[in-house]
């Protein structure tokens, strides 16, 4: 009886523990299904389809006949897209090209390490082994010294860089190491025809890269350490000593290394070339540029400083916090790294960004005017905006224009005047009018900008092409934030010139001009067109919202501007002038100070319970008509127009609980409502590339069609400043293409990866998600990428919206900035991807604008985005989990973001906005409308047709999870019973 009592005990005890666990357990799942659902990629419904319809469900179809197939023709992209944005910095006595069958050396532990892409949530999840600069190499018929791979591959772990942030070392072998190697000291002047040395830098989300000075520790990152160096000096020993015949050094980083490096005579590099990130077979192009298969024709998307400190920027790129934070009850202000309320950034710069500045200031110092100072473009710049040198020679002639109403259409005859075939990047600049009123209003001008560009043909050697660059006459236009509050086409000569690059451009201008003196470079007159333009104030100063309606462009973010959020008190920035270079050039970051007024608004913004209750009458809820999703598309298959009164009747459908579980539950996902036709819909990363395998869901043509290589990844590829620096439209085009097949066979409805922000500074952490330092540029190149991509079914997501220009403490910094810088660097290239790209979706960055946060500011998402720039599908947050609460969700929905990139289930209901609060119904019913249009237009809808029904299901893992509570249950009684069974039977 006893041992029975003693396994009685333990089965109760051991039972009702396991039970407790599932009951929990079973909660926290019931409470996180989608989330568990999506993660573990199982259906939450299938589709039914009914046998004797012969209807097509198929939306968006594909070329390609097998994941095989089409991960090949990825591939063969990527490496076009390196050998065509692959930027030739130098080619001193003709260094390159290598003759085939050269003997070479590749050094640094780079050289077996490389930068492919980045880290964070954009990094390829799984992706196969790239090409390795060895295989690239010998793939274009180079011999690679194996002894030398050999020692770095077995050494990796030893040298390979490691650490991020201020903690990031870059490490490598020095050259002590390798001169104590015989055998690899030896092979290095066996293979002696080049020595071909790496520098790679990686980045990702999280963290910017360190620019503490170098104390042997933690260093500029992106300077050399002292195990380079060792190395680049030895090599340059052996070339003077004639043991080897040159240095060729590779930059294979997104972010800029400084440029002076690459002049260092003590280093003796003959030529360089710019690679940046080079994606999963980019090596395969960068050996065929080296030997000349290809000849470069990539050019610079940012200019390039001797110094990096030399940039107006570097003062003010860090979170600062408010000395006087401490004296204010600022939540979590102080704590850790979580410095959201209490740290700031100001764009002291404004709109001198990059070459905007350098050309700037060194046209004002030739014509003698804005106190330029002593500036020095030489010893200032390594290699201007768009610079990019070739094996053979360009020359410009017949340079002319035609007025077309809404453009000038420009043409030029390039001749290449070299003896290889080569394309060249054609660029059109303007000098907009630099005015007495600017100078009093505040308003800036840069003195040169780039505003078309165009890829040449292939020219053969000897030939002349004529190429046409469209320039649009909206790029012309100036934005004035205090005096006229909108944009205006100021009155004066506009000076266009097609240049080389940025600086070539300036000195055209200035030969035009007649300045002759103090150049460093003579221009050519002839290669520029002076137009008389009359002062516009009305045409540019209204837009047409996504609802069609017309609507006046004017200050929205004043409340960004510290000089305008409180007035003129104790906070106040100097923002850098052309009117005073020497005056106004930062020397220290801006300090400013926390006041009640930013107290308040920080802390206030977020809270649901701050939501007022009112009498606007609430949607209708629950009349069910029979209209299935598919009933709002055409029968051409065209979805119907955003504002079709049959929408109207679909979301009369929508009860309040689907409505609030659309709007609230959106982790990389939209939900299914199976009853109404919804089908749930998956979104993924980018952007370089979908980063999770093509089996992620059932819309995919991979899953569907049990695909034998459905298990693979996309190709990743290169970092999109590889792709600006093609300055190619139509790579542009093939990269959104084939972003939206693969987007086709993995059934992803949205990407999460058109990455806008501005190449502010090169520390960025996350640079290689972003095309340039130039909006025109960046925002061009990504409205043909989402074009295209959309045309697939694959809905785009411009991010970071936006003022996300550093890692560091990107979740809740507040960015000061004036907002003639905000509407004309920081916002064109989101504008310019929703206007002319046509970009469904956003996502809101986690920064703030001055207090707001981005996700809760209604000028930004509402005022703006939606009706200056027309959006018409939804805003999601960043990450929620990372940067908000589950009650900060409802002010963000009023404000205009329609869901988040995680789940709030349930957060309407329990704040009771059922009741007394029509305006937060209103909008969770707009919000819902937005997703559902986004829906309809996506790759979501593939499968589903009039004649199919959506049948909701229950995902295996819930099912097993049912199974387990059921065992365990009848344990659980078992257990108990037969303990009260040997109880009675002990009391008989």
């Amino acid at each position: 009886m006893k041992k029975s009592f003693l396994f009685a005990k333990i089965g109760v005890v051991s039972t009702t523990v396991l039970l407790g666990l599932l009951v929990c357990g079973s909660v926290i799942a019931s409470e996180n299904v989608n989330a568990i659902s999506n993660f573990l990629k199982q259906p939450s419904f299938e589709i039914v389809k009914d046998e004797n319809s012969d209807e097509d469900p198929e939306h968006f179809k594909s070329r390609f006949n097998s994941v095989k197939e089409l991960r090949q023709a990825g591939k063969d992209l990527v490496q076009e897209i390196e050998e065509e944005g692959a930027v030739l910095l130098k080619n001193d006595n003709d260094a390159l090209p290598l003759t085939k069958n050269s003997k070479v050396s590749l050094l640094s532990v780079s050289s077996v390490d490389p930068c492919f892409g980045g880290k964070g949530s954009a990094q390829n999840a799984a992706a196969e082994k790239g090409i390795l600069p060895k295989e690239g190499l010998e793939n274009a018929s180079l011999q690679v010294n194996p002894t030398l791979n050999n020692f770095y591959e077995t050494n990796k772990r030893k040298y390979q860089r490691s650490g991020k942030g201020e903690l990031a070392k870059i490490n490598d072998a020095p050259w002590n190491d390798i001169q104590a190697n015989s055998d690899v000291f030896s092979s290095i002047q066996t293979y002696n025809d080049a020595a071909i040395f790496t520098i790679s830098r990686v980045g990702g989300e999280g963290t910017d890269y360190s620019r503490t000075k170098s104390d042997g520790k933690n260093g500029d990152y992106l300077q050399l350490n002292a195990n380079e160096e060792s190395v680049l000096k030895g090599l340059n020993t052996l070339k003077q000593e004639g043991k080897i015949k040159k240095i060729i050094v590779l930059v294979n980083t997104s972010n800029l290394i400084h440029g002076s490096i690459l002049e260092n005579p003590e280093f003796g590099i003959d030529a360089a070339l710019w690679i940046g990130a080079t994606g999963i077979t980019g090596f395969n192009g960068v050996g065929r540029v080296l030997t000349g298969d290809v000849n470069p024709s990539g050019h610079m998307t940012d200019i390039w400083f001797n110094n990096h400190m030399d940039n107006p920027v570097m003062k003010n790129f860090d979170a600062f916090i408010y000395p006087n934070a401490s004296d204010f009850d600022l939540p979590l202000s102080q704590t850790g790294v979580d410095k959201k309320y209490s740290t700031y950034v100001t764009y002291q710069e404004g709109i001198y960004v990059g070459y905007r500045y350098a050309e700037t200031r060194y046209y004002d110092k030739v014509v003698n005017q804005g106190n330029a100072g002593d500036f020095s473009y030489a010893n200032t710049i390594y290699r201007p905006f768009g610079y990019g040198d070739s094996y053979t020679t360009f020359e410009y002639s017949n340079f002319n224009y035609e007025d077309k109403g809404e453009t000038f259409e420009f043409s030029v005859d390039v001749k290449n005047t070299g003896n290889k075939d080569g394309k060249d990047a054609i660029q059109i600049y303007v000098q907009k009018p630099y005015t007495e009123d600017d100078k009093k209003n505040g308003v800036e001008k840069s003195a040169i900008e780039l505003v078309g560009f165009e890829k040449s043909p292939l020219i053969k050697k000897g030939a002349t092409e004529n190429v046409k660059v469209s320039v649009d006459k909206a790029d012309l236009i100036t934005y004035d934030h205090m005096g006229e509050k909108s944009f205006v086409m100021d009155g004066g000569d506009y000076y266009f010139t097609v240049g080389q690059d940025s600086h070539d451009a300036v000195n055209n201008v200035l030969a035009e001009q007649g300045y002759t003196q103090g150049v460093d470079k003579a221009g050519n007159a002839d290669l520029t067109e002076k137009v008389n333009i009359k002062r516009d104030a009305k045409t540019y100063t209204k837009s047409v919202s996504n609802t069609g309606e017309e609507t006046k462009i004017t200050n929205l973010f004043d409340f960004v501007d510290i000089n305008k959020y409180e007035g003129r008190g104790n906070n106040q920035v100097k923002y850098l002038s052309r009117n005073d270079w020497a005056g106004t050039f930062p020397t220290k970051n801006v300090e400013l100070k926390m006041t009640a007024k930013l107290q308040e608004d920080l802390i206030s913004q977020n809270l649901a319970s701050t939501i007022k209750e009112d009498n606007v009458a609430y949607p209708t809820y629950g009349n069910n008509k029979g209209y299935q999703l598919i009933d709002l598309k055409e029968n051409n298959g065209e979805p119907i127009p955003y504002n079709d009164p049959l929408w109207g009747e679909y979301l009369d459908q929508l009860t309040w609980e689907q409505t609030e579980k659309l709007v609230t539950v959106g982790l990389q996902k939209t939900v299914g409502i199976p009853e109404l036709g919804k089908p749930e819909t998956t979104d993924e990363n980018g952007p370089c590339g979908l980063t999770q395998p093509y089996s992620g869901n059932q819309s995919g043509k991979a899953y569907r069609t049990n695909d034998p290589d459905k298990d693979m990844t996309p190709p990743y590829y290169p970092s999109v400043g590889v792709i600006g620096a093609t300055f190619s439209k139509e790579i542009a085009n093939k990269f959104g293409d084939m972003l939206g097949e693969d987007a086709i066979w993995a059934g992803y409805a949205g990407f999460y990866g058109i990455g806008l922000n501005t190449h502010r500074s090169p520390y960025e952490g996350r640079a290689y998600e972003y095309w340039s330092e130039d909006p025109l540029l960046a925002g061009t190149m990504a409205a043909i990428q989402t074009n295209e991509m959309q045309k697939h079914g694959c809905n785009a997501y411009i991010k970071h919206l936006a003022l996300n220009e550093q890692e560091t403490q990107r979740n809740g910094i507040q960015v000061w900035v004036n907002e003639q810088a905000l509407r004309e660097i920081y916002l064109k290239p989101f504008k310019t991807t929703v206007v002319k790209g046509h970009a469904m979706n956003a996502m809101a960055a986690f920064g703030r604008f001055g207090p707001m946060n981005a996700p809760a500011c209604k000028e930004l998402l509402t005022d703006w985005l939606r009706d200056e720039c027309g959006l018409k599908g939804h805003v999601v947050s960043d990450m929620y989990n990372i940067g908000y609460e589950v009650d900060h969700f409802p002010k963000m929905l009023m404000a205009g973001c329609d869901i988040p990139d995680g789940e709030c289930p349930g957060i309407f209901t329990s704040y009771n906005f059922k009741e007394k609060h029509g305006a937060v119904a209103q909008q969770m019913r707009t919000a819902a409308h937005r997703i559902l249009y986004s829906t309809v237009h996506s790759i979501g809808m593939n499968g589903i047709s009039k004649s199919t029904r959506l049948v909701p299901i229950t995902p295996a893992w819930q099912i097993a999870l049912i199974s387990v509570d059921s065992v365990v249950g009848v344990l659980f009684v078992g257990s108990v019973g037969y303990a009260i069974y040997l109880f009675i039977k002990s009391k008989k």
